[in-house]
């Protein structure tokens, strides 16, 4: 490609520098529970129970309340059937120990809710939807400890561990490995973030307190998002282009991968070329061609990731410089007809990149208006007559010791 140079002239010679641009690229779990890691509010989870507590209301038919009914509300995260029969919902104060229950029945579908309304108050003007179990459990509105268990038995401790999910409601309430929400009330519920799929362990995460939302079987499903484990590195790929020229860039990207090729995050990357003197490799695997030189040199990686080690390579070719841009400097910005200015080219392999040495051949496209000459490898401008018109020039530049003209 060749580049046209384009200068203004008035009543006197204007000689205007330019840049020319070119194209040239929580609870202990059942033993059954899933333990497929998960995302909730962009943090990864490490096991989810088979259900989860998603919401929990105390505040049915007190002073200001819409609902009737205190509730707790169950969510199946999951890809698969829960069956609930024998199993229990419990409660007991914020620091309690003595625990009551509400058995279930049933199965819960992956994706849906199960309603399990309890006390009634005083207040209140609305009814739950058709609650999938019934109780008579008095839940407080601002603290207390809801869990969830697999079997009818009744608690006894303040922080029981073989429970399918347990949820201590209130910042006044024990705190039992997991946090505390944040406080309910006469007219909020605390529920359970991203559709009911936050599962993070810290439930002052996972939970916010909001106005209640009973939900029942019968809403439409929602099966959480699920982010399979990555294995052991099993391998590492690596991808780049197999030339550049001498001054050139050329980067190589490498992805540990498993054995079933999703990517090991906690693998530790180095590069290596075998040649630095033709082609050296930086620490985020971008290449630089250094000398020309027709043997390949070979950029290897290694990925690192415990004990377990793993490398791949490839290999990369440095050509002869190729010249994809041109400065021109002027020696004077204006003069009048019959005067002299002087152009000093400069050819890179990209703009602001890497010089390549050259030789260059000037040539006037307008000689009526100035002519140009070849001196010293610069370009020798001579005005010939006042114009509003641009002469323009033509520069070639070709790579010392051969290559492609530019």
């Amino acid at each position: 490609m060749r580049i046209i140079k384009s200068l203004t002239f008035g009543s006197a010679l204007a000689v205007v520098a330019a840049m020319l641009a070119s194209c040239s690229p929580l609870a202990e779990l059942p033993t059954t529970a899933s333990t497929s890691p998960r995302k909730a509010d962009g943090v990864t989870i490490q096991a989810l129970p088979q259900l989860v507590i998603s919401q929990v209301y105390g505040g049915g038919g007190n002073g200001g309340s819409t609902y009737k009914n205190d509730f707790v509300e169950l969510f199946n995260p999951n890809d698969f059937a829960v069956n609930v029969s024998g199993w229990s919902v419990q409660y007991t104060s914020a620091g309690g120990t003595n625990w009551a229950a509400t058995n279930l029945t049933g199965s819960i579908q992956p994706g849906h809710y199960y309603l399990v309304q309890e006390a009634q108050g005083a207040g209140g003007s609305t009814n739950l939807p058709t609650p999938d179990a019934t109780g008579s459990l008095a839940l407080s509105a601002t603290a207390g400890k809801v869990a969830l268990a697999s079997s009818t038995t009744l608690l006894t401790t303040a922080c029981p561990a073989n429970v399918v999910d347990a949820v201590s409601f209130g910042t006044t309430a024990s705190d039992c490995g997991s946090k505390m929400t944040p406080a309910p009330s006469n007219t909020n519920a605390v529920i359970r973030g991203d559709n009911s799929c936050a599962y993070t362990g810290d439930l002052s995460k996972d939970f916010s307190a909001a106005l209640p939302n009973p939900r029942n079987s019968a809403v439409s499903s929602n099966i959480c998002p699920v982010t399979q484990p990555a294995g052991p590195l099993d391998h590492v790929l690596i991808v780049g282009p197999n030339t550049v020229s001498v001054g050139g860039i050329a980067q190589f990207t490498a992805t540990p991968q498993d054995a079933n090729n999703a990517t090991v995050t906690t693998a530790t990357l180095a590069w290596l070329s075998s040649d630095p003197n033709t082609a050296t490799v930086d620490a985020t695997g971008k290449v630089t061609g250094v000398a020309s030189n027709t043997t390949p040199v070979t950029i290897t990686v290694t990925a690192t990731s415990g004990n377990i080690v793993k490398t791949n390579s490839a290999q990369i070719t440095v050509g002869d410089p190729v010249i994809a841009f041109i400065d021109i400097s002027a020696g004077s910005s204006s003069f009048p007809p019959g005067f002299q200015a002087q152009l000093f080219p400069t050819a890179r392999v990209s703009p602001g990149g890497a010089v390549v040495p050259a030789t260059f051949v000037f040539e006037a496209l307008d000689p009526t208006i100035a002519t140009i000459a070849n001196v010293a490898n610069t370009g020798l401008v001579t005005s010939v007559s006042s114009s509003t018109t641009k002469p323009r020039f033509k520069v070639t530049a070709t790579p010392v010791g051969g290559g492609t003209p530019y």
